[in-house]
């Protein structure tokens, strides 16, 4: 980017480094910094504007209080049509560069902005942790600002009310910040799991109860059990809602989606049995409470909310929402067109596609449950068609899923691995800033006693 011709040539102090820009690449981006500096050179008041400083000697030299590691990549977008960003450099701060120096319409490779998206994600994930835990911190350390007051007045008592919800939401969503949250905890796991052990037992013979009827009714114990398990679930509920900064968002999110569907259902139950005068004997009416009572299975998805692993899980199969439609779509295909076949090849054994379908499914899956089978050596070939060709469509997709995971388990460990540092350096840095400000009382303390000697 070198002329003979100094007139062509703009030198840039950037950062202490010195560049030498040939003025004729900037054309290509006429609304930059370094075009719209050219082009008012001459002008004082905007170079006021443009740089930080100019030496007006026989060369001027431009200064910018800016990375200089940054700017050579910020030259490249003047030479080349695409810039390759190293995956050393940190996206979000060559952004920042980028749009100081006027070149956002600079075109950049496309891994680029798969970094910087997950860049600005963790940013986001980091900050909300930190936000709610030095939150927590200050909850714990600063007990005047989290005293309560005497009621004489309006404000008063919204004063306490707002301490009340945030000493609750502290609980529910920062349990390792008191006691009383671990203890929260505790049982709430604990209930979730009394739940699902009750669902599982009152499938057991010897706890199935039936009417006058013969209909199978809940028994009486494990009904008295479940009604506890929901008033505490109702009750957690409404208390997450009331301790919850926003309502509306507290609503839409996922895990207090799962909690209301888990809640919900058994309202209904008792809403049905209540219009129905207890009368089971109903069809109708049967087949809603038996539905209702397997929906109770998805109160397993309660553990989400005290499980980190399983949040990733969630979010792996979320981000992996491309490649599972695929392999189903691949799966589909597949299982129609062998259903077919083989129920075309033997009439006998698979008697319409339906049947065809189920053992194209087990096998594809590599289950095979062996109730049903091909007989034909046609029919045999079809089958050992069908098991590669479920091992190979299973196979493909598998890698984007693992990796999802992958990337997700390392975040949260950087998330949480990046806050400890800052905790520790900032508990380094009050410790430090403690030392001073003794060592700055007790020579106070000795120059006063120098005085008065």
């Amino acid at each position: 980017m070198v002329t003979d011709d100094r007139s062509d040539i703009l030198l840039l102090n950037v950062g202490g480094r010195v560049f030498k820009v040939n003025t004729s690449v900037l054309r290509k981006h006429k609304y930059s910094r370094l075009a719209r500096l050219f082009e008012c050179r001459y002008s004082a008041r905007s170079l006021e504007m443009l740089c930080d400083d100019v030496d007006s000697s026989e060369t001027p030299v431009y200064y910018f209080d800016r990375d200089p590691d940054v700017f050579f990549w910020i030259l490249q977008c003047y030479e080349k049509q695409v810039v390759y960003v190293p995956k050393s450099m940190c996206p979000i701060r060559f952004v920042e560069e980028r749009s100081y120096w006027g070149l956002e319409d600079a075109a950049l490779d496309c891994h680029f902005f798969e970094r910087l998206s997950k860049a600005k994600t963790f940013i986001e994930e980091y900050e909300e942790k930190a936000r709610i835990r030095s939150k927590a911190l200050s909850f714990k350390h600063d007990h005047n600002t989290m005293s309560f007051r005497n009621m004489k007045g309006f404000d008063d008592i919204r004063h306490n009310a707002e301490k009340i919800r945030w000493t609750m939401w502290l609980v529910f969503n920062e349990p390792s910040s008191s006691v009383f949250g671990k203890l929260w905890a505790v049982v709430s796991v604990a209930v979730i799991l009394i739940s699902l052990a009750t669902f599982v037992v009152g499938t057991l013979q010897d706890f199935q109860t039936r009417d006058e009827n013969g209909l199978e009714i809940e028994n009486d114990n494990i009904a008295l059990v479940e009604k506890v398990c929901i008033i505490w679930f109702t009750m957690e509920y409404f208390l997450r809602l009331f301790a919850a900064e926003g309502k509306v968002v507290f609503i839409r999110q996922i895990m207090n989606i799962i909690d209301l569907v888990t809640i919900f259902p058994y309202y209904v139950q008792i809403y049905i049995a209540n219009r129905s005068g207890g009368d089971h004997s109903l069809d109708s009416v049967s087949h809603l409470i038996q539905v209702f009572r397997v929906m109770r299975v998805m109160r397993v998805l309660r553990l989400g909310r005290h499980s980190s692993g399983l949040q990733v899980l969630g979010k792996t199969m979320l981000k992996s929402s491309t490649e599972l439609a695929l392999l189903g779509l691949y799966l589909c295909i597949g299982i129609i067109v062998l259903a077919t076949a083989v129920q075309g090849l033997e009439p006998a054994n698979f008697k319409n596609i339906g049947e065809a379908l189920w053992w194209a499914t087990i096998t594809v899956t590599t289950v095979g449950y062996g109730d049903v089978y091909p007989e034909t050596i046609p029919g045999k070939l079809v089958g050992t068609l069908a098991v590669f060709t479920g091992v190979l469509v299973i196979g493909v997709p598998t890698h984007p899923v693992i990796s999802n995971f992958s990337h997700y388990y390392e975040r949260a460990a950087d998330i949480e691995n990046a806050y400890e540092r800052s905790l520790k350096r900032k508990k380094l840095l009050q410790s430090i800033a403690a030392d001073i400000e003794e060592n700055n009382k007790k020579n106070i303390t000795c120059n006063s006693t120098e005085s008065l000697i």
